[in-house]
């Protein structure tokens, strides 16, 4: 191993470069100082422009803590990322460097989800530095700055993007490993593009192709290589540097938060240092005591205490029972006795008035929904009720003890499709908690989401006339989803679905395909899909074309399953907020660029009009 370390390290060398760029520390993300004064209402822009910061790192004496931070442009299409150092103490957050550019995750596997993340910085020995790595000009390499923010500088110049990284424990260095030269790489899919891709060995799935690039697994050389500061190049490490180097590369270990709203966490002085987000207020930064106070340490978005707040009410509902989750049953303790939600009230909420309700579904926890396409404060500004209600997930020890055969025991038709069947029940009884309360109009209810977002509102709206309006993000269950993998047998899915080449197989899935179903089909549906899965939609689209069912249908090219980029995050949360206020409000803004939309919408309506499940009347009185 030895040998083979010191050849890739030959060759790496003869092409990086040592002298580091120096800079002072620059970033276009600023944390603005926000000032008392009058309170207006939450928009779009304030939800999709929100600070996140996505990693937390403390100190080595446990009384800083660097954070990375980004805020989206939808205007440029990019993210302004940086670094910041605060105090446990709390007090203003010092900027220490930009953090670069950002791209989705790629997964080990080599397929990319959509998920978007800034790194994990590593402070040095004496805690004067954090190192950490930063993607410019389509490279990702290691750089430093200075924990007063005087200096940024980056350190190496690798031919293959850095990957994982250690201080030394003197902190004379850094000590990395890096991924295969990116030039080879590109040669390799070049070369694999021109010769034709091998079906299982080059493709995840049959739809890799229709993402923003061919996305192949990363593979790493093995060598270890080491950076001093004192104007060196960068060389081979050394045995004794090679000593124990994944462990000290590995990440720190995490420390469990006090609740889903809180994340990231590290330990200092009796207290945990997380990232809080909630129903109402995005990314801060605090301290929790063992007693559960809070002392907030820095607010990430301050703009937030001049709009006008919407109160939040957490709730409680028992998990549906069935034969098959009884004590004796199947698939007994699959899922937790209770589950819960939040209630987002309109900011000028009166009691005893009864509001149209938005539901989104999946995860109830922080503040954006999941995948980040509704605004749901701008639905509460808007005049709607807004309910987050939790998916009951399987329980882990349940789900170990059914083995491969998990996932087609949780589709078992014979069982009534028990995964999807949970699902939806356990949100209609949300629903329906909130009509019995006087607080929603049952007559006014939309929902929306992300992957099981869009399978369980599609599989209420088969088995239930409850929704108003809908809209999707992702593909609906169907028999293409058989198809997608290139790999029979995918480990990632255990026993998997029947195929639907016999009888049986169809049976299965006619029963949780909509588009076998027009005739349950009550709402109209918005489809915002991402290009690498559209396809899989098309059926369903083409067959409610053919059945004049209102529908409207937008694709959102380079987009995976969750949605990066943020111009199209940006366009998808204004055309939602649009969708669900012109079917559940009657409102139509006047924004002259919206003129066509509203034209087409309009049209949509004379269809739903003649839809005998609507659930409200949508013709026009007889003069």
């Amino acid at each position: 191993m030895v040998t083979i370390r010191r050849c890739f390290a030959a060759l790496a060398l003869a092409t990086a470069i040592a002298a580091p760029a120096m800079a002072q520390p620059r970033s276009g993300l600023t944390i603005p100082t926000v000032t008392d004064g009058p309170r207006r209402t939450v928009t779009v822009d304030d939800v999709v422009r929100r600070r996140i910061a996505d990693t937390l790192t403390l100190s080595p004496d446990r009384r800083r803590f660097v954070i990375f931070v980004r805020q989206a442009r939808p205007e440029a299409n990019d993210f302004v990322t940086g670094w910041f150092v605060g105090s446990v103490n709390g007090g203003p957050l010092t900027q220490v460097g930009d953090g670069g550019a950002l791209l989705p995750t790629e997964m080990w596997t080599g397929h990319m989800p959509g998920m978007v993340s800034g790194g994990q910085a590593r402070w040095s020995p004496d805690g004067a530095w954090i190192a950490y790595t930063l993607r410019r000009d389509g490279e990702l390499q290691l750089w430093r700055s200075r924990t007063d923010g005087s200096r940024q500088e980056q350190l190496t110049r690798m031919p293959g993007d850095v990957r994982d990284f250690a201080w030394a424990a003197d902190g004379s260095a850094l000590h990395f490993r890096t991924e295969r030269p990116r030039a080879e790489r590109a040669a390799e899919i070049e070369t694999a593009m021109r010769r034709g891709l091998r079906y299982r060995e080059d493709l995840w799935q049959v739809n890799d192709l229709m993402g923003p690039a061919l996305i192949r697994p990363r593979p790493i050389d093995p060598a270890i290589y080491a950076i001093g500061f004192d104007g060196s190049p960068v060389r081979a490490a050394s045995e004794a540097e090679m000593t124990d180097f994944d462990r000290r590369a590995a990440p720190p270990a995490a420390v469990a938060a006090p609740d889903p709203d809180h994340r990231g966490c590290g330990e200092a002085g009796g207290e945990k240092i997380c990232i809080l987000a909630t129903a109402v207020r995005p990314d801060r930064i605090v301290a929790v005591g063992a007693d559960g106070a809070v002392r907030e340490l820095a607010d990430l978005n301050p703009e937030y205490r001049r709009l006008r707040a919407s109160r939040v009410e957490r709730i409680e509902w028992p998990t549906p029972r069935y034969a098959w989750n009884a004590p004796d049953g199947p698939l007994h303790d699959l899922y937790g006795a209770t589950t819960y939600g939040y209630v987002i009230y309109p900011p000028d909420y009166v009691p005893g008035r009864t509001y149209p309700l938005f539901i989104d579904p999946y995860v109830a926890d922080g503040f954006a929904s999941l995948g980040d396409e509704h605004a749901l404060l701008a639905y509460a500004a808007s005049g709607m009720i807004v309910l987050r209600s939790a998916f009951p997930l399987p329980l882990p020890a349940a789900h170990q003890r059914l083995g491969p055969s998990a996932l087609r025991r949780m589709y078992d038709p014979s069982l009534g499709y028990p995964h999807l069947t949970m699902l939806m029940d356990s949100t209609l009884v949300a629903l329906d908690m909130l009509v019995r309360r006087g607080l929603v109009d049952p007559q006014r209810v939309g929902i929306g989401g992300v992957s099981h977002g869009t399978f369980v509102p599609l599989y209420i709206m088969q088995h239930h006339d409850r929704i108003a309006a809908i809209s999707t993000s992702s593909p609906n269950w169907g028999f293409t989803q058989y198809y997608w993998t290139s790999r029979p047998r995918d480990p990632l899915l255990g026993e998997g679905f029947p195929s639907p080449e016999d009888e049986a197989g169809r049976a299965f899935w006619r029963g949780i395909d909509i588009a076998d179903h027009l005739e349950t089909i009550e709402a109209p549906i918005l489809f915002n899909l991402a290009a690498r899965e559209a396809y899989a939609q098309v059926r369903l689209i083409r067959r409610m074309t053919d059945a004049d069912l209102a529908h409207d249908v937008y694709i959102y090219p380079g987009e995976t399953h969750l949605k990066w980029q943020p111009a199209h995050i940006d366009s998808i949360m204004r055309r939602n907020l649009d969708w669900f206020r012109f079917w559940l409000q009657d409102f139509e803004d006047s924004d002259p660029a919206k003129t066509e939309q509203y034209a087409r919408w309009r049209e949509l309506r004379t269809l739903q009009c003649r839809n005998p499940r609507s659930r409200r009347s949508l013709c026009p009185a007889a003069s």
